[in-house]
Parts: structure tokens; C-alpha cells; sequence
């Protein structure tokens, strides 16, 4: 399968779902998650254009981004059609911050 990578000054990133934090009572019982909220992703470098000069992330980091530059788009996932891959591509200076 090919894969879409960044060239010039671009940045690829994936949204995986963030795993969501454990709830346990004092007993040490863990609760099912049973909240409403949707379901929240992480986006994940995946490629970096030969552009970039020096950045200040690296392929696999999560980082935060402007939402605005952000383009995102739809890549097939060979082993499970009814979920496909969803990825972005924005400028490297779009990028604002680094998960450490």
C-alpha cells in the first residue's frame, strides 16, 4: 500500500484515539467508562517535509495544532474498510506545541 507522505515545508500527522484515563474506587474496583462524551484523538507526527528546518518535534510525537491550517482527508485501512485512516497535512509553523 502506499503512503502519503510530507513534502517542502508540510507535516503529516494521524488521529488516533486517545486512550481515555481509568476510573477506580478506593477499593480498587475499576468503573466502566459510561459517560457520554465523544471520543477524543490524539494527533500524532507521522511525516516531515525536507523543508523543515530544525523542528522542534519529531515523527510519533503528539502535538498541538492550529485547526485552521489544519487539512484533513481519509486514507483506506487495508485490514478494516468500515474504518479508515483519518490523517492531516499543515504547514510546520502551524504546529504549536509538543505532548511531553
Amino acid at each position: 500500500m502506499k503512503k502519503f507522505v510530507a513534502v517542502g515545508e508540510m507535516v503529516v500527522v494521524s488521529f488516533e484515539k486517545a486512550k481515555k484515563p481509568s476510573k477506580k474506587t478506593k477499593s480498587g474496583i475499576v468503573l466502566l467508562d459510561q459517560d457520554n462524551e465523544p471520543d477524543k484523538y490524539d494527533a500524532v507526527v507521522e511525516s516531515i517535509g525536507s523543508g523543515v528546518k530544525d523542528p522542534e518535534f519529531k515523527v510519533g510525537d503528539i502535538v498541538l495544532f492550529n485547526e485552521i491550517d489544519m487539512k484533513k482527508f481519509i486514507e483506506p485501512n487495508p485490514d478494516d474498510a468500515a474504518n479508515p485512516f483519518v490523517k492531516g497535512i499543515t504547514r510546520a509553523v502551524s504546529i504549536w506545541g509538543v505532548m511531553k
